[in-house]
């Protein structure tokens, strides 16, 4: 007869653990590397608010990634299992004196706003992927275009590309700012 044992990650399963297929909760928070990493790394606090490849490793770089996160993108963290001291969907963990780093003041206020802000945070994570910019690089030509009315030329790059009322609104929320209606237009060219 075999043991039925708990869903234990990061150890082997043995040949003797009776074990099932399951789904789990992993607790993860937004945060911003302080150097480049890769997909799994495991990272700690190196100061405030960034984390990198330390001797006190809280978690692991968001596995599901497809390519390195660079220094100051935003990025999941996978907290160790069976390390946070509370869930309910919005865990404490020992190393994280604040909610979520650099998230908008009024965002932190209430639980629905934190959610669209992270629902508005991974729209325009994907969109900067399918434009072929990293995050930080599309929020920069976004406030140049809203600042300064500056278009982004890419050459080809950009062909296609285009910023329609969904990103303002998306943009909107993830930099607590108003823009003016007269700039919610795409503001990417395909000329040099």
């Amino acid at each position: 007869m075999t043991d039925k044992v708990d869903l234990k990650l990061g150890s082997i399963i043995k040949p003797n653990e009776d074990v099932e297929r399951d789904a789990i909760h992993i607790a993860v928070a937004p945060v911003t590397a302080a150097f480049k990493l890769m997909p799994g790394d495991h990272v700690g606090f190196v100061g405030a608010d960034r984390v990198g490849i330390t001797a006190h490793p809280i978690g692991i770089v968001d596995p599901f990634m497809r390519g390195f996160v660079e220094p100051n993108d935003r990025f999941w963290l996978f907290l160790y299992p069976n390390t946070i001291t509370t869930l309910r969907h919005h865990w404490v963990h020992p190393d994280f004196d604040r909610e979520v780093a650099d998230a908008p003041s009024k965002a932190i206020g209430s639980s629905t706003a934190m959610a669209k802000f992270l629902e508005s945070q991974l729209w325009l994570k994907n969109f900067a992927e399918n434009a072929g910019l990293s995050y930080k690089r599309l929020l920069e030509l976004a406030k140049d275009w809203v600042d300064n009315d500056e278009y982004a030329h890419g050459g080809n790059q950009f062909e296609g590309v285009y910023t329609g009322d969904d990103f303002w609104v998306h943009y909107e929320i993830v930099t607590d700012t108003k823009v003016p209606p007269s700039k919610k237009h795409s503001f990417f060219s395909c000329s040099c």
